[in-house]
């Protein structure tokens, strides 16, 4: 059990208000004006408990940092290989079916889809 923190509750706060799935730079980055006392260190170690209690997701898109999502449902992913944003994808988005064997009991999957979004398209 973690003890309460404000820092804490102020990370999550700001996961729940962005779509941007932001890294811990930008977390730090976009705080930090209005909260000199926080740290990156401070960042880091309260996403990993916020991870770790099951509050946000973590997703390495293989780019080097992790980022982060306050939505913690199934859903999927994807990344701009050109201006590098990351957006939701909901089932409406891809037509996925998974198949349910007897002997396997899918409790949640993570999917990455990598391409051009539609404001680089252009």
């Amino acid at each position: 059990m973690y003890k309460h923190s404000k820092q804490r509750d102020m990370i999550l706060e700001y996961l729940k208000g962005t779509k941007s799935h932001p890294t811990p730079e930008h977390i730090f980055d976009d705080l930090r004006n209005d909260h000199p006392e926080l740290g990156i260190a401070t960042v880091y170690r309260n996403l990993k408990m916020l991870h770790s209690q099951g509050l946000i997701k973590k997703l390495n898109l293989g780019e080097g940092a992790d980022r982060y999502d306050a939505d913690i449902s199934n859903h999927y992913h994807f990344l701009c290989e050109c201006c590098g944003n990351v957006s939701d994808l909901n089932d409406d988005d891809l037509n996925i079916t998974f198949k349910n064997e007897d002997a396997m009991k899918i409790k949640s999957h993570e999917l990455y889809v990598f391409g051009v979004c539609p404001e680089c398209n252009k």
